[in-house]
Formats: structure tokens, sequence, C-alpha cells
């Protein structure tokens, strides 16, 4: 379980997750949807 948490916190970040990178990517249903366009703003 902690390398799951670990992974969580390395790779599959909120706002900019590592997709590309992550090796659990297949099973991961989020890994499907499509990332929002960012609009600029900070």
């Amino acid at each position: 379980t902690h390398w799951f948490i670990n992974h969580g916190r390395n790779v599959c970040i909120a706002r900019r997750p590592k997709c590309e990178i992550c090796i659990v990517e297949k099973y991961c249903p989020s890994s499907k949807l499509k990332p929002e366009k960012e609009n600029g703003k900070k």
C-alpha cells in the first residue's frame, strides 16, 4: 500500500498527472479522460 501512496504523490498529480510514465495507466480510469484545456489564467 505504501507503494501506491508514493506513486500517487510522484506520478498521479491532480493538476498535471504524468500518465505517459505511469506503470498502472492501463488499469486507471482517469488516464482515459482527456485533460482540460488550460485557459492561460494564473
